[in-house]
């Protein structure tokens, strides 16, 4: 059987996740966040100086040449805590590292990498379109060759902080009568770049994760924009995908496991005599019961389902094959 229960070096770093969590969002500062539409970017600083940014990357780049497992314990326990900070690094990792890590370019990966270990660095990925949703065989968002590089015309939208971020990810068909899966790529885009409008969406809940659509008017960039292999953006996505979707699962099963606890929590401040205790006072049982306590190692299906999924899915270095393992995390 495989052992998914954290190292002891694992839980020291999950008790600064907590200390950092306590410190910066306890719950009345998440609510106020929430309702004054104020993402914490400020924190991803405070996140690269814990360590937590460097955890998936070698040490040439500056990183710790962690695990993705280490990754995703981390996300899981944000998720429990402060779910907008888990966000935050989901995209600096998911949609920026990984995908620089994964099928990036050297020079991409030398530049870039050390800012996201710095926290100065935040993406978005410009997948989902109005015609196609979130399926990347249906792009229309066109990239056509230029003298020396390329433009970019199309839409996106429901981009998650495209408006904040340093860099969009963005699919494109760059093949001129493609159909499906063929003749997609990705290009690494600055925000600043001249031809993209961007008009924040309404949204009923979750206000510090704030989306865009995105219109691209002719978008001028380099050669060296390209990532990976051109007409290979199906496959490139899907690593991207990948990791940012393990991040983001972690990250709802540690907030799926506080939402019961705080509910009740509500409910009992809400209805409760000042005279007598309710119910809701005692510790929730049944299939509830192991949502109650974040230090928990007791493990639902969920948890198993997500640990054993980022067991499995080291991020691939150039010349890495899948099976090979990152090294064990040193501590900071």
């Amino acid at each position: 059987m495989i052992d998914l229960a954290p190292t002891d070096e694992q839980r020291q770093i999950l008790d600064s996740v907590d200390r950092f969590a306590a410190r910066h969002l306890p719950p009345d500062e998440q609510q106020r966040r929430d309702a004054a539409h104020d993402p914490p970017y400020h924190l991803l600083p405070v996140m690269a100086e814990m360590g937590l940014l460097a955890l998936p990357f070698p040490a040439r780049y500056g990183g710790l040449d962690g695990d993705w497992r280490t990754v995703a314990l981390v996300q899981e326990r944000l998720g429990y805590r402060a779910w907008m900070a888990g966000s935050l690094m989901n995209r600096a990792l998911g949609f920026g590292g990984m995908s620089l890590m994964t099928y990036g370019t050297e020079k991409q990966r030398e530049r870039l990498i050390p800012e996201i270990i710095a926290g100065r660095a935040l993406f978005a990925l410009a997948l989902t379109e109005p015609e196609a949703g979130s399926d990347a065989a249906a792009i229309a968002t066109r990239a056509e060759r230029t003298g020396d590089g390329w433009r970019l015309t199309g839409r996106k939208t429901w981009c998650s902080d495209a408006d904040r971020a340093n860099f969009l990810v963005i699919v494109a068909r760059s093949a001129p009568g493609s159909e499906r899966r063929e003749g997609l790529s990705m290009f690494l885009v600055p925000r600043d770049t001249a031809g993209l409008h961007m008009t924040e969406l309404p949204k009923v809940g979750n206000n510090c994760l704030p989306s865009f659509d995105i219109g691209l008017d002719g978008v001028e960039v380099g050669a060296e924009a390209l990532m990976g292999e051109e007409g290979a953006g199906f496959r490139h996505l899907g690593q991207t995908l990948r990791y940012s979707r393990s991040g983001l699962s972690a990250a709802a099963v540690g907030a799926a496991r506080r939402r019961p606890g705080a509910g009740l929590r509500q409910g009992t401040r809400a209805v409760r005599p000042a005279d007598r205790p309710v119910s809701g006072d005692r510790p929730p049982a049944g299939r509830h019961a192991d949502a109650r306590r974040p230090g928990q190692d007791e493990p639902s299906p969920s948890r198993l389902a997500d640990r054993h999924r980022s067991r499995c899915r080291p991020p691939r270095r150039p010349g890495q094959g899948d099976r090979d393992r990152m090294p064990a995390i040193r501590h900071r």
